[in-house]
């Protein structure tokens, strides 16, 4: 399995304390980040210090930079 992925990158960004400087304007990104860090906290207490806890999970939420927001409408700007 490749080590470098989303899933990966995601749950080492929790477990590293990451996501508690994540900044959003919506509430709804807000809550999936934390359902996100729930999980793979829990995932990881329950893994009985197996390495490879983070696979159990779902996929993390996706959110865009701010650039991405502001050209995601416009596929001129994207090129």
């Amino acid at each position: 399995m490749a080590m470098v992925s989303n899933k990966f990158l995601a749950a080492l960004s929790v477990k590293l304390g990451f996501h508690k400087h994540l900044r959003s304007n919506g509430a709804v990104v807000e809550h999936q980040n934390r359902e996100y860090v729930g999980e793979v906290e829990e995932a990881e207490r329950e893994a009985k210090g197996a390495r490879d806890y983070w696979t159990n999970t779902k996929q993390p939420p996706k959110v865009l930079s701010s650039m991405d927001e502001r050209c995601a409408g416009d596929t001129n700007k994207i090129q």
